[in-house]
């Protein structure tokens, strides 16, 4: 997915687009951010692109090292394609915290911002401790200055990935159409037709066995399979399974 995401980057001259039919997560995710504009049908959905792996946990210097590169082309994405980088950012990483706020001084005209943890107590005065902690902070004493934003919205928390619905991903300036079809989505782009390219059986065969579960499963029989081999004398099945295996 991030050679996908480079090499549709890399493409100059070309107006490229993602349609986003039902859900876009993880790799889906990558590659859309990568063009130059997203359309999303309704009931769409794109987000959640945490690395994973089939057994455990990633923590520490183990997940940094998974998302870093992950974050990274997420971050460059949104730098080509005019997205917001925070929020781009926070559908990898769950210890990314993204507030939307708003400018008291325009709220006729909607000037808003997308800000983190730092910066949503420093220009309103909201304290995000509140909701974490779920309860009043006592004050300090001092009387501070009028804060010149206003919070409007937790857009998600240290606890969650970035996951967002079809009116979402356009809110947060992701989509820039919600269509009800294919044929709506090519009458918003100035197309007649495209070509729908889909999986044949083999491609869908060679997927299913190069899929994380199946990858596991095979492995696991073919261990098995060796280890029968190794205790019993000549050559027969258990042999054969462990070659198909591996």
């Amino acid at each position: 997915a991030l050679e996908i995401s480079k090499t549709i980057k890399s493409a100059e001259n070309i107006h490229t687009v993602a349609y986003v039919d039902t859900a876009a997560y993880s790799a889906g995710a990558l590659i859309a951010l990568a063009c130059k504009e997203i359309i999303i049908r309704d009931g769409g959905r794109i987000g959640d692109c945490a690395p994973i792996i089939m057994q455990g946990e990633l923590k520490g210097t183990e997940r940094e090292k998974a998302e870093s590169p992950v974050r990274t082309e997420f971050r460059d994405s949104a730098r080509r394609n005019k997205y917001n980088e925070l929020l781009a950012q926070s559908m990898v990483s769950m210890d990314i915290s993204v507030y939307k706020i708003e400018k008291i001084e325009h709220l006729q005209t909607g000037e808003f911002r997308y800000v983190n943890k730092r910066d949503v107590r420093l220009l309103t005065d909201y304290d995000p401790r509140v909701e974490e902690l779920g309860k009043v902070l006592p004050t300090e004493g001092k009387k501070t200055e009028a804060k010149k934003w206003k919070y409007l919205k937790t857009v998600v928390n240290s606890k969650q990935l970035l996951t967002m619905t079809e009116t979402e991903a356009k809110e947060y300036g992701f989509a820039k159409a919600i269509v009800k079809s294919e044929q709506e989505a090519q009458a918003y782009l100035g197309v007649s037709d495209w070509e729908l390219w889909q999986y044949d059986w083999g491609e869908i065969a060679v997927a299913f066995l190069n899929s994380m579960a199946m990858t596991g499963l095979l492995t696991g029989v073919g261990l098995l399979a060796l280890y029968v081999a190794l205790n019993t004398p000549g050559f027969g099945v258990p042999e054969v399974v462990a070659l198909v295996c591996f």
